[in-house]
């Protein structure tokens, strides 16, 4: 599993990251957010990442902690298909291995967003496990998923050396190497 200082070695940070009250953030959320995220937030400003990809995580030191719960029900609510139709997993050849239906923040074990693409993926955990380091995260366009065992930083890690293999992302989700950190309203 990457860790943080993989993901700096491949992107130094050029800014100073804002201060998250992760205290207020995760009573308004009514959850608890992984560690990995948490120092990921800590250390980079909002980022988007790859021209061709557009990865996008918007750092929540930007945003109004009483207004986070909102946010992500609203993108839930808008992009992702309703709770009661059936996703068709991907395995990272493409093929589907599966359908299943997902329950979505804030019920428990819900998806719950944390970064998004320019070509409408949403980025997500699956809330289950004992603790938020064992949320898989799961990328959904429409209503095809696929599933990246590690957590945020790994991925990203992954994504950014070329060895993700996601079949619903642009280039298998190997973004060219082009980091942008941006601040409020950027």
């Amino acid at each position: 599993m990457a860790s943080i200082a993989d993901l700096k070695a491949l992107i130094p940070s050029a800014r100073p990251a804002p201060a998250v009250d992760w205290e207020k953030l995760e009573k308004q959320l009514g959850i608890r957010l992984p560690a990995d995220y948490k120092e990921l937030m800590s250390e980079y400003t909002s980022l988007l990442i790859g021209e061709n990809l557009g990865l996008s995580i918007a750092n929540p030191g930007y945003t109004d902690p009483n207004t986070a719960a909102q946010g992500k029900i609203a993108v839930l609510e808008g992009l992702l298909p309703g709770e009661d139709e059936e996703m068709e997993i991907l395995n990272d050849h493409g093929d589907t291995v599966g359908e299943r239906q997902f329950l979505y923040y804030p019920k428990p074990g819900g998806l719950f967003p944390w970064g998004s693409t320019n070509y409408g993926d949403i980025l997500l955990w699956e809330t289950v496990g004992d603790t938020p380091e064992a949320w898989p995260v799961w990328v959904v366009n429409g209503a095809l998923v696929w599933q990246h065992p590690g957590g945020v930083v790994d991925f990203l890690v992954k994504a950014l050396n070329g060895t993700l293999s996601c079949p619903l992302l642009p280039g298998g989700g190997v973004p060219d190497t082009h980091v942008i950190e941006l601040g409020p309203g950027e």
